[in-house]
């Protein structure tokens, strides 16, 4: 039987895919402290939950992470499966539990993270853990996963648009090793709650440079004379549109030559405005008078 059992945990270690966590170390010993500050930072996408698959930390070692870290314990115990006369016993399995307060903000673009892990000094069927982070009572962001005969997960969660806040962390976890009783434990544990803030917003970008148009001055034509008036302007970033109301009748300015052209019709006194807008956002206009007076007599 136990022969059986050291073929068994040979061919679980065979399955576990090595490179999504690290490389296995060669003995207990390399095994160091894993609290949840070690879990993956600033990762919110696919990859933010990873197994643990290093080699197993011994038992007093996962003591001394829980108390270090405030983890809460969990026991997976042995009970015998030998045949009569043997001492063929599995050991207990000790794991521990623990999340990590919230972290990050500062700034308004930036992060709100917080980290948990679930640890054990040997491998277990399967082990799931769903970390989760608050605003108050309200949950704004949860991840969850669940691997296969791995020593633990470990994992982040969070906001990447910062918004103000008290917030705390909770992660669970359900851990199950079928030779063992119970067969499967489940464990939550709760950060502290923490105010983080997200600094200052930039100030918004300047407003576009003003435009200034030429005032032309007055005008004056008599009725049916050819008209070409340019307009200028300065200020903002070239080229400008240009558009004008209240011109006599029979004369158009050009939209993107600020020229006005064609035959004064209209006889009258009228108040023109003439506006520019330039290619950054900014326009200006200016006003002037203009006068188109009719011919007495056109034939004379």
């Amino acid at each position: 039987m136990q022969h059986f059992r050291t073929l068994r945990r040979l061919a679980v270690l065979a399955v576990i895919p090595v490179g999504l966590a690290g490389t296995l170390l060669s003995s207990p010993v390399a095994a160091a402290p894993v609290t949840p500050n070690d879990a993956p930072r600033a990762v919110l996408a696919d990859g933010s939950m990873r197994p643990l698959t290093t080699v197993k930390a011994p038992a007093d070692q996962i003591r001394a992470m829980a108390a270090g870290s405030g983890g809460q314990l969990l026991t997976l115990k042995g009970k015998a499966n030998g045949t009569a006369g043997t001492d063929s016993v599995n050991h207990d399995i000790t794991c521990y539990l623990a999340v990590g307060n919230p972290y990050g903000g500062g700034a308004p673009d930036a992060d709100i993270l917080v980290d948990a892990i679930v640890y054990c000094d040997d491998w277990v069927d399967s082990a799931s853990l769903q970390i989760q982070l608050y605003r108050s009572n309200s949950l704004v962001a949860s991840n969850s996963v669940v691997y296969p005969y791995v020593y633990g997960v470990s994992g982040t969660t969070g906001l990447t648009t910062c918004t103000a806040g008290t917030y705390f962390g909770a992660a669970t976890t359900v851990l199950a090793r079928y030779d063992h009783y119970p067969p499967v434990i489940g464990a939550t544990k709760r950060s502290l709650d923490v105010g983080i803030g997200c600094g200052t917003a930039p100030p918004p970008p300047p407003p576009p440079a003003g435009v200034t148009v030429t005032n032309p001055g007055t005008q004056f034509n008599m009725q049916y004379d050819a008209v070409s008036l340019q307009l200028t302007a300065s200020g903002g970033t070239a080229p400008y549109a240009w558009s004008a109301a209240g011109l006599p009748s029979g004369l158009t300015i050009g939209a993107s030559t600020g020229r006005i052209t064609g035959n004064a019709m209209g006889a009258g006194t009228r108040t023109v405005t003439v506006t520019a807008t330039a290619a950054s956002g900014g326009s200006g206009s200016t006003s002037f008078t203009w006068t188109v007076q009719r011919e007495a007599c056109r034939t004379c």
